[in-house]
């Protein structure tokens, strides 16, 4: 594994009433088996106790008044990430527990390499039908539309330099982020690694539905 220094980058979770989840969470971040670097939590105009919960784990818990969305929590992370704690490397993870620390030695490795942006990609595997053909749908779609096949649009699981965070910065505040960002890079032709991420599906993830596959032929579509 190729060692970087832990100030480097900088882990970014948005959070909208993961109470439940996010201090399993935090315990599996912390029981990771290497130092962990910063987290930045984005409460996103969460009613329960993720604030408190998660205020034991790290000092950067940033707030939203009203829950905006989780393009905007990410925003907010990486804007504070970027220009308050002079990370070089934002590395998005989701408060759900469907993305395991046990990863994150992947994408470090690739930041190591120079690697500006890392896209985390699961087995479908695993995965729910509807879900699995969504995401493929996706992935077909921007090919069709921009030459370039981006695998795993829906995965949030992703690693991003301070220098392409510029680039791809996104307008979208929803879940639809994933499919904008996955948009930029295929129209722009901007350089990607991967890496295998495990694939976890509770039975209380939503996922994508039929709905959300509308709004992504809208949203690639409407946006050239």
């Amino acid at each position: 594994m190729t060692h970087i220094k832990k100030n480097t980058y900088t882990i970014v979770i948005p959070a909208y009433n993961e109470d439940k989840h996010i201090d399993a969470f935090f315990r599996r971040l912390k029981a990771s088996s290497f130092e962990v670097s910063p987290s930045v939590l984005v409460n996103d105009g969460s009613v329960d106790t993720t604030v408190s919960v998660a205020s034991k784990y790290t000092p950067y818990v940033l707030n939203h008044a009203t829950n905006l969305g989780k393009g905007a929590a990410l925003k907010t992370g990486c804007d504070f990430a970027f220009t308050h704690l002079k990370a070089n490397y934002v590395i998005m993870m989701d408060s759900d527990e469907q993305h395991s620390p046990n990863d994150l030695l992947k994408f470090i490795d690739k930041i190591g390499e120079g690697h500006e942006l890392i896209l985390g990609v699961r087995s479908f595997n695993g995965m729910p039908t509807i879900p699995t053909y969504l995401n493929k749908f996706t992935s077909f779609m921007i090919q069709l539309l921009y030459g370039t096949y981006v695998p795993d649009v829906p995965s949030g699981y992703k690693a991003i330099s301070r220098k392409m965070y510029d680039e791809i910065k996104w307008q979208a505040t929803g879940y639809e982020v994933e499919v904008e960002i996955a948009q930029k890079i295929a129209r722009k032709k901007i350089k990607f690694a991967t890496v295998p991420i495990e694939t976890i599906y509770p039975d209380y993830v939503r996922g994508m539905t039929l709905l959300d596959g509308v709004k992504v032929l809208l949203k690639l579509i409407g946006i050239k």
